[in-house]
């Protein structure tokens, strides 16, 4: 499993900046206690008005979630240790894994990982804010989601111009309506391969998966 996990990040990093998705990482100045990430003043001068906004000077984009083909009943929560040699976790009822690379934290730092309960893939990682050196890489595994047959029909030989995206939400919880439509901050750098979707994280929050369209910026 650990040998399987490793080739396919390893796969994931060789492909992330070959791959292009519905934009760019996006991102504003934070909020006074939030992680401070960068503004990407290329992308806001593209956007679409009314479709995305500022609050507190943080993004706000509205983006369609992706729905588990089975919804999780319950919190899942594990914790792990990593730190200068990195770390590699993962959970298979929650179909996520965790790659931290080496130099990312210059210390030993317990990590809490929480799935939370719901039909959406929804994760919150602890401790809140924690910031890396280098990029952490997410790896979730939709090989039973059929959903993502269509969604990734472009990328896979089909002809689905529709994209899946990791993203950022600095909310405590993510909200979202009966359509799945929810806002999250930040667009993260995304490959796939058949079966998983991989992206890459710089600090620690709350994260989901979204989808949107090469013609628009968040699947509008």
């Amino acid at each position: 499993m650990r040998k399987r996990l490793l080739g396919l990040v390893g796969l994931g990093l060789a492909a992330m900046l070959a791959v292009a998705g519905c934009a760019d990482r996006a991102t504003a100045p934070a909020v006074a206690g939030q992680p401070s990430v960068q503004a990407s003043h290329s992308l806001l001068g593209g956007l679409l008005g009314g479709v995305i906004g500022t609050v507190n000077n943080l993004l706000n984009i509205v983006v369609s979630l992706v729905a588990r083909p089975q919804a999780l009943q319950q919190d899942i929560v594990w914790s792990f240790d990593a730190g200068p040699d990195g770390a590699l976790s993962g959970n298979r009822a929650a179909g996520l894994s965790i790659t931290i690379p080496p130099g990312a934290l210059d210390h030993t730092v317990r990590i809490t990982v929480t799935a939370r309960a719901g039909n959406v893939y929804d994760y919150h990682f602890e401790p809140e804010g924690l910031q890396f050196a280098k990029p952490v890489v997410l790896t979730q595994n939709v090989s039973d989601n059929s959903l993502l047959g269509g969604l990734l029909g472009g990328l896979l030989g089909g002809s689905s111009s529709s994209n899946v995206r990791g993203a950022y939400y600095a909310a405590p919880t993510l909200q979202y309506d009966s359509n799945l439509k929810a806002t999250v901050n930040e667009l993260e750098p995304t490959v796939y391969v058949p079966g998983y979707i991989t992206f890459q994280i710089r600090h620690f929050s709350g994260y989901t998966i979204a989808n949107c369209n090469d013609s628009g910026f968040g699947g509008w």
